[in-house]
């Protein structure tokens, strides 16, 4: 847990595999465990407050694709910030459904929903999810400091290190990543408090714990 409090860009499974001196399946199951921990840590965090922007941004991640698949396969994460803290969903589809259910699940349902990405207004507009924001503004974070954008640069920092330390992962498990980013991320004001809320709280992680987690990070398509 301290390499993975330590680690700004990530710990791979090739770089605990040296520095523990256990086999790969061991040091691969091991990151899973402490990735799956910081999301249950993370998994109650509601973004925005009453009145306030909360921030929406969709985010296009390449992923690998299955052994049966040719072709490189990218998946989305919609992405709500606020002042001081960042939330990722991953989204299996980009349909209007998957993101109004991410939003509502983990943004407060009275703040005021803007996006500073004209990508996202568009795609949300191809799709008929418009009414699900109030406005498009320009990024004006540099001129008023106190209501900034966290998303792009958590953004550029997580494609940088899932690209430098783990070449791309799988649709299933990159929501698992970014919650390894996101956790670091949303304390980075207080660096000490990465590791003090690692080992200070240890939630269940039963099959069913699991699988609520992943419900609230991976909103995947209805079978």
């Amino acid at each position: 847990m301290l390499l993975f409090a330590n680690s700004k860009e990530g710990v791979a499974t090739r770089f605990l595999e040296r520095q523990l001196g256990i086999g790969y399946f061991a040091a691969f199951t091991m990151a899973a465990r402490i990735r799956m921990h910081m999301a249950a840590l993370e998994n109650d965090r509601v973004v925005g407050r009453k009145g306030e922007r909360l921030f929406v941004k969709l985010v296009e991640f390449p992923t690998k694709p299955c052994a049966s698949q040719r072709q490189v396969k990218s998946c989305w994460a919609v992405l709500l910030s606020d002042v001081s803290q960042i939330v990722s969903v991953v989204v299996e589809n980009l349909d209007q459904h998957s993101i109004l259910k991410a939003i509502n699940q983990r943004g407060h349902a009275g703040a005021m929903q803007v996006t500073t990405c004209r990508r996202t207004l568009d795609v949300l507009c191809d799709i008929g999810a418009r009414s699900a924001l109030a406005w498009f503004e320009h990024d004006n974070s540099a001129r008023h400091p106190s209501i900034p954008d966290r998303a792009p640069g958590f953004v550029a920092h997580v494609k940088l290190h899932l690209k430098g330390q783990f070449g791309r992962v799988t649709t299933g498990r990159l929501w698992t990543y970014l919650k390894e980013f996101e956790f670091r991320h949303n304390r980075i004001g207080n660096p000490s408090s990465v590791y003090w809320d690692l080992i200070g709280r240890f939630p269940d992680l039963g099959k069913a714990d699991v699988d609520r987690i992943e419900a609230k990070s991976f909103i995947q398509s209805a079978k």
